[in-house]
């Protein structure tokens, strides 16, 4: 494990790089929480699939056999996000709001049990998020419901109309269980808005 002092450094050429940049790409999930306290999928003593297989919990036939199991398992978990503050990581993201160009949100809504934190307020955000905004869910999502949570944020977004997109994968939660749908549709929205690479 890294120290502070290296880990302070490490944030500070970061930083340093960042703003002699034109263009960055920032990719992320579960992990940015870590710091704050909620379990990773993958990785450490604490990983949800440590205990359970995804099969069992995080799949629309897993939904279908026991969907009690599955929306207790979710309910938890959204329990133990509302009790969790907001990290450097988080914080980093909000600070280079103004720089992103292009958004793509996977697994994307509204958390019915968040707190309303200055800068990170679950609602807040959503009006300022003007540039283009791709999001992704699964329509057997129960942690991020359509109606309750996908299609609340999606409306709020602040982007224009033309520059915003919801794509709806019959998946739960996990939109990667169609990972080459998901991904021709993320590359296809980079290219659109960022050119494509050379």
């Amino acid at each position: 494990m890294k120290s502070a002092s290296t880990l302070s450094s490490l944030g500070d050429a970061v930083a340093s790089q960042l703003r002699s940049v034109s263009s960055a790409a920032a990719l992320t999930g579960a992990g940015v929480s870590a710091e704050s306290g909620l379990a990773t999928f993958r990785s450490g003593p604490s990983a949800l699939w440590r205990n359970h297989r995804p099969e069992d919990l995080a799949t629309s036939q897993a939904f279908a056999r026991d969907p009690k199991l599955v929306w207790e398992w979710y309910r938890e978990r959204l329990q133990r996000a509302a009790g969790v503050k907001p990290n450097p990581g988080h914080y980093a993201f909000a600070a280079l709001e103004q720089r992103i160009k292009a958004v793509v949100l996977l697994d994307g809504g509204f958390l019915q049990y968040a707190h309303s934190i200055e800068g990170l307020d679950p609602v807040d955000f959503a009006p300022r998020l003007i540039q283009p905004v791709l999001m992704v869910n699964g329509r057997f999502d129960a942690t991020f419901p359509i109606g309750t949570a996908q299609l609340p944020l999606f409306r709020l977004l602040g982007a224009p109309a033309a520059d915003k997109r919801h794509v709806v994968f019959d998946t739960p939660h996990d939109v990667r269980l169609q990972r080459a749908d998901m991904v021709k549709e993320v590359l296809a929205w980079y290219d659109r808005y960022l050119g494509r690479v050379q």
